[in-house]
């Protein structure tokens, strides 16, 4: 379950990061600094998805 969803944000992430970098002109500098910030963010929380150190279910095992 975590592996899919961190793949599922690992792919978003990179389409972000992708528009980031190709609307960096047209956008403001800090609205881009802004989304940069929040790409990097969720990067690293897929990152902790798919290497098992964050389990979102695990508060349901008992």
């Amino acid at each position: 379950m975590n592996i899919g969803l961190g793949i599922v944000t690992t792919i978003i992430v990179i389409v972000l990061i992708f528009l980031i970098i190709v609307l960096r002109k047209e956008f403001n500098k800090i609205l881009s600094y802004g989304l940069l910030l929040g790409g990097i963010i969720l990067l690293t929380y897929s990152v902790l998805l798919l290497t098992g150190l964050h389990d979102p279910y695990a508060h349901h095992i008992r």
